[in-house]
Protein backbone atom coordinates (compact mmCIF):
# COMPACT_ATOMS: atom_id res chain seq x y z
CA UNK A 1 0.00 0.00 0.00
CA UNK A 2 1.40 3.38 -1.03
CA UNK A 3 0.29 6.45 0.85
CA UNK A 4 0.96 9.81 -0.71
CA UNK A 5 0.69 13.10 1.05
CA UNK A 6 -0.08 16.26 -0.72
CA UNK A 7 0.50 19.75 0.56
CA UNK A 8 -0.97 22.85 -0.96
CA UNK A 9 -1.14 26.55 -0.53
CA UNK A 10 -4.08 28.90 -0.85
CA UNK A 11 -3.39 32.09 -2.79
CA UNK A 12 -5.62 35.15 -2.95
CA UNK A 13 -5.17 37.54 -5.88
CA UNK A 14 -6.38 41.13 -5.91
CA UNK A 15 -7.76 43.07 -8.85
CA UNK A 16 -5.23 44.64 -11.22
CA UNK A 17 -3.65 47.88 -10.04
CA UNK A 18 -1.32 49.44 -12.63
CA UNK A 19 1.92 50.51 -10.94
CA UNK A 20 3.94 51.39 -14.03
CA UNK A 21 3.82 55.15 -13.45
CA UNK A 22 4.63 54.86 -9.73
CA UNK A 23 8.09 55.87 -8.54
CA UNK A 24 7.71 53.59 -5.57
CA UNK A 25 5.14 51.27 -4.08
CA UNK A 26 5.13 49.09 -1.02
CA UNK A 27 2.68 46.47 0.22
CA UNK A 28 2.19 46.52 3.98
CA UNK A 29 0.64 43.73 6.00
CA UNK A 30 -0.54 44.94 9.39
CA UNK A 31 -0.54 42.60 12.37
CA UNK A 32 -4.36 42.73 12.46
CA UNK A 33 -4.51 41.00 9.05
CA UNK A 34 -5.30 44.06 6.92
CA UNK A 35 -3.28 44.82 3.80
CA UNK A 36 -2.37 48.30 2.59
CA UNK A 37 -0.64 49.48 -0.58
CA UNK A 38 1.43 52.66 -0.44
CA UNK A 39 1.94 54.41 -3.81
CA UNK A 40 4.36 57.25 -4.55
CA UNK A 41 3.88 59.07 -7.85
CA UNK A 42 6.26 62.02 -7.28
CA UNK A 43 3.63 64.72 -6.64
CA UNK A 44 0.92 62.40 -5.29
CA UNK A 45 1.03 59.73 -2.62
CA UNK A 46 -1.86 57.47 -1.66
CA UNK A 47 -2.71 54.45 0.41
CA UNK A 48 -5.04 51.77 -0.91
CA UNK A 49 -6.92 49.61 1.60
CA UNK A 50 -7.97 46.01 1.00
CA UNK A 51 -10.31 43.64 2.81
CA UNK A 52 -9.40 40.08 3.86
CA UNK A 53 -10.17 38.76 0.34
CA UNK A 54 -7.85 41.43 -1.15
CA UNK A 55 -10.70 43.36 -2.70
CA UNK A 56 -9.88 47.06 -3.04
CA UNK A 57 -12.03 48.93 -0.52
CA UNK A 58 -10.78 52.52 -0.52
CA UNK A 59 -8.03 54.91 -1.64
CA UNK A 60 -6.83 57.82 0.47
CA UNK A 61 -4.64 60.57 -1.01
CA UNK A 62 -2.08 61.75 1.55
CA UNK A 63 -1.42 65.43 2.25
CA UNK A 64 2.04 66.72 3.20
CA UNK A 65 3.70 70.07 3.94
CA UNK A 66 5.01 70.34 0.38
CA UNK A 67 3.81 68.98 -2.95
CA UNK A 68 7.18 67.30 -3.58
CA UNK A 69 8.59 65.22 -0.74
CA UNK A 70 11.21 62.51 -0.66
CA UNK A 71 10.02 59.20 0.78
CA UNK A 72 12.71 57.57 2.92
CA UNK A 73 10.75 54.46 3.89
CA UNK A 74 7.79 52.89 5.68
CA UNK A 75 7.40 50.74 8.78
CA UNK A 76 4.22 48.84 9.68
CA UNK A 77 2.88 48.24 13.18
CA UNK A 78 0.02 46.28 14.68
CA UNK A 79 -2.75 48.53 13.38
CA UNK A 80 -0.75 51.43 11.94
CA UNK A 81 2.11 52.42 9.70
CA UNK A 82 4.72 55.17 9.76
CA UNK A 83 6.02 56.99 6.71
CA UNK A 84 9.44 58.63 6.98
CA UNK A 85 10.07 61.44 4.49
CA UNK A 86 12.01 64.65 3.95
CA UNK A 87 11.23 68.04 2.42
CA UNK A 88 12.88 71.43 2.11
CA UNK A 89 11.83 74.93 3.08
CA UNK A 90 14.43 77.27 1.63
CA UNK A 91 17.81 76.20 2.99
CA UNK A 92 16.31 74.05 5.76
CA UNK A 93 15.82 70.29 5.37
CA UNK A 94 13.23 68.51 7.53
CA UNK A 95 13.05 64.78 8.23
CA UNK A 96 9.60 63.77 9.45
CA UNK A 97 7.91 60.61 10.70
CA UNK A 98 4.14 60.49 10.23
CA UNK A 99 2.02 57.70 11.72
CA UNK A 100 -1.25 56.62 10.08
CA UNK A 101 -3.94 54.29 11.35
CA UNK A 102 -5.33 51.35 9.34
CA UNK A 103 -7.72 53.75 7.54
CA UNK A 104 -4.91 56.12 6.44
CA UNK A 105 -5.85 58.84 8.95
CA UNK A 106 -2.98 60.77 10.56
CA UNK A 107 -2.44 59.72 14.17
CA UNK A 108 0.83 61.52 14.90
CA UNK A 109 3.41 63.61 13.03
CA UNK A 110 6.87 64.39 14.39
CA UNK A 111 9.79 66.33 12.95
CA UNK A 112 12.73 64.08 13.75
CA UNK A 113 15.53 66.49 12.80
CA UNK A 114 16.17 69.67 10.84
CA UNK A 115 19.33 70.68 9.02
CA UNK A 116 19.98 74.39 8.53
CA UNK A 117 21.88 75.96 5.60
CA UNK A 118 22.16 72.72 3.66
CA UNK A 119 22.66 73.07 -0.10
CA UNK A 120 22.28 69.47 -1.30
CA UNK A 121 19.79 66.92 -0.09
CA UNK A 122 21.64 63.72 0.80
CA UNK A 123 20.32 60.29 -0.15
CA UNK A 124 18.67 58.82 2.92
CA UNK A 125 18.26 55.11 3.49
CA UNK A 126 16.05 53.16 5.85
CA UNK A 127 17.07 49.78 7.24
CA UNK A 128 14.42 47.68 8.98
CA UNK A 129 14.75 45.12 11.75
CA UNK A 130 14.05 41.47 10.95
CA UNK A 131 10.42 41.79 12.04
CA UNK A 132 10.07 45.09 10.07
CA UNK A 133 8.77 46.92 13.15
CA UNK A 134 11.84 49.07 13.91
CA UNK A 135 14.17 51.00 11.66
CA UNK A 136 17.19 53.23 11.41
CA UNK A 137 17.58 56.12 8.96
CA UNK A 138 21.07 56.88 7.70
CA UNK A 139 23.04 58.55 4.95
CA UNK A 140 26.57 58.04 3.66
CA UNK A 141 29.20 60.70 3.12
Amino acid sequence: MIVETLSCQSVIVSEDIPLRSDMRYEVLSLDNGKALLFRDRVFEQDIVGFDEALNKKWTQELQFERKRIGIIGLVSGETNMTIFYHFREGMTLFIVGRKYDENAQVVQSDTLITFESILNTPDYFLAKSKNHKKCVIFTTE
